[in-house]
């Protein structure tokens, strides 16, 4: 692939793409991209537009054309939003996001300086001149851009920049959704400034529901690596502990992260204590396979915080009696400490051998080591059932679910 055969492929679908002179000048090759991009832009998700983002795909390789791609999406997002009244449709999004999502940069060697990356130098200049390019000077005695134009410093510098001002559109659910999953690995390594995005991932977090759980991993990496203070990110996780979140597409990816997030041995041990009543708690209403993943979590915080034992060996004095108040917004008010952890207690006597093997921990001395969760994350209820056939006689025991209980249950928990 050449730059001849850049130019045809991009005549043959539209010609009025190419500017008037050949692009062996700087400008000229910048007119060439921007011209591309903003044709995609402005028309949409259709087939030329389909067919302009493969070729710009397949020539990505060059960093080149990177660097003019780049460069052409900041240009016509600030004058997108430079006009006013002007509304951005979800085809404008969905193309735009087609672009920016083909950009991929490797990641380079940092370290941190008051949450902000400084770059590793990796010899007398960041900046190497001995890269393949695509567009070069007319008596091809070289590229026709700098190497500082080429290097990672600065094409990550304009990639933090595309992204930071897409971010400020209206985003359409799905978009939403698929950049919340990208970020973590594919965007935040590549900010100098990660805490940039604070304000987007706070208020993604505080929406609810599955863009609280995509934002998780996010804004792990603000607040362990960057040093982001978010003094009511603890209540407001607290918050999205429900029945809901059992059944939610996500939820073996918010299971993880709240395991991840009571890692901290420095989060008082009263507040783990909410964490764990209220997953307890959830254990009485959760189907089989949810179960399983939240009885490791539970562990695993009882493991961290020696404290929380005297829960698992307080006797049981019954439900009207618990002071545990699921109803408190704030889990530092739940009186969850004050409590013991009965609903486990009554796992032990689950129809499903694995769950009542699973929780007989409270009855033990704790391990030391922790349980991975990364086997369990993804099983399902199928797969238990299977596994429970096979150890029990399933016509010795009644499967059938009492709705009435189950009612009763559901109006004592609250969630």
């Amino acid at each position: 692939m050449d730059q001849s055969s850049f130019i045809q492929s991009i005549s043959t679908i539209n010609c009025d793409l190419i500017p008037p002179t050949e692009p062996s000048n700087a400008e000229s090759a910048s007119n060439l991209v921007r011209n591309v991009c903003n044709h995609v832009l402005t028309n949409g998700p259709c087939e030329k537009s389909k067919e302009l983002i493969e070729i710009l795909d397949n020539f990505l390789i060059y960093p080149d054309v990177k660097y003019l791609v780049l460069k052409s999406l900041l240009n016509l997002f600030k004058a997108t939003k430079s006009k006013v009244g002007v509304n951005v449709g979800e085809d404008f999004i969905t193309v735009a996001f087609d672009l920016i999502s083909l950009i991929k940069l490797e990641a380079k060697d940092s370290k941190r300086v008051g949450g902000k990356r400084k770059w590793k130098s990796t010899g007398s200049s960041n900046c190497s001149t001995g890269v393949d390019v695509l567009f070069k000077k007319s008596d091809d005695s070289g590229p026709l851009f700098t190497p500082k134009n080429l290097c990672y410093e600065n094409q990550a510098d304009l990639f933090a920049s595309v992204w930071f001002n897409f971010l400020t559109f209206k985003l359409s659910l799905p978009i939403y959704r698929s950049v919340l999953k990208m970020l973590d690995t594919k965007v935040i390594p590549h900010f100098r400034n990660p805490l940039s995005l604070s304000d987007f991932l706070i208020s993604s977090f505080n929406i609810g529901g599955s863009a609280s759980v995509l934002a998780l991993s996010s804004l792990y990496i603000l607040i362990s690596k960057c040093n982001l203070e978010y003094p009511n990110f603890y209540k407001k996780f607290y918050s999205l502990i429900t029945a809901d979140m059992l059944h939610v597409k996500y939820r073996a990816r918010f299971f993880y992260w709240t395991d991840i997030f009571l890692t901290s041995t420095h989060i008082p041990g009263y507040l783990v204590a909410a964490f764990v009543k209220k997953l307890a708690r959830l254990t009485l209403i959760a189907p089989i396979d949810a179960i399983t993943i939240i009885l490791p979590v539970i562990k695993n915080a009882l493991v961290r915080h020696p404290s929380l034992i005297v829960m698992m060996n307080k006797y049981s004095t019954g439900i009207d009696s618990d002071p545990y108040d699921i109803s408190q917004d704030d889990p530092v008010n739940s009186n969850a400490m004050e409590s013991s952890l009965w609903e486990l207690s009554t796992l032990q006597y689950h129809w499903n051998t694995k769950i009542a093997s699973g929780v007989h921990f409270i009855k033990q001395p704790l391990p030391s080591k922790e349980t991975d969760l990364s086997e369990l994350l993804e099983t399902t209820f199928t797969e238990l059932q299977a596994q429970s056939f096979k150890a029990l006689d399933k016509t010795d025991y009644d499967m059938h679910i009492n709705q009435e209980l189950r009612e009763s249950l559901r109006k004592f928990v609250q969630v």
